[in-house]
């Protein structure tokens, strides 16, 4: 009952005490370092074969004007294509990787588009692209073989790529590259079991 009476006799001690423990909460908050706000982050699944290929990638700008940067095995995409006669894709190979004789299944993109942006791994003449079940898509100059999951018959050193296509703006689009060895799909974070 005091405190109600002694704020409406002076509500500006309210207003400056809410004023005071906000300053003090951004401080707080802005005094957190990149070790401090690891807590925070889910680990990555350790059955992930590519993260460690890509993880030394900071930040890269290419000619079309499309920017792809890491942090913490997520590639984050920015930029715009212009929608041109002349224009290009953007297509940025973001990792190289020898793998062994074997299955693999490879994801990237939980919403990719054929018309937008997705992405494949290629080897030789062939590519597989990493996050469709059923396209008609086609990359120029390669034998498209599959969705996912590949099989490798001998060691092979394999390009993982991300495409973003002509005319098309991207704000902030991540991407979260996952290889495994299987016939099932992995998840980017570790799910715990």
């Amino acid at each position: 009952m005091k405190i109600k009476s002694f704020i409406r006799r002076k509500p500006w001690i309210a207003v400056v005490s809410v004023i005071l423990l906000t300053v003090i909460a951004c401080g707080a908050i802005a005094s957190f370092t990149d070790n401090d706000l690891k807590f925070f982050q889910r680990p990555l699944n350790e059955d992930n074969l590519l993260y460690e290929t890509y993880s030394d990638l900071d930040e890269k700008k290419d000619s079309s004007g499309i920017t792809y940067k890491n942090r913490d095995g997520v590639i984050t995409i920015n930029g715009e294509i212009p929608d041109t006669e002349s224009a290009n894709d953007s297509v940025f190979v973001f990792a190289t990787k020898t793998l062994k004789a074997g299955t693999y299944t490879y994801t990237c993109f939980d919403k990719a588009n054929e018309n937008k942006y997705f992405s494949y791994i290629k080897y030789g003449t062939n590519a597989v692209f990493a996050d469709f079940e059923n396209t008609n898509a086609t990359i120029p100059g390669m034998t498209v073989i599959g969705n996912k999951t590949f099989t490798l018959t001998e060691d092979t050193e394999v390009e993982f790529v991300i495409c973003v296509k002509a005319g098309i703006k991207c704000v902030n689009v991540k991407a979260y590259p996952v290889l495994v060895s299987g016939e099932e799909a992995g998840d980017f974070y570790d799910s715990g079991k």
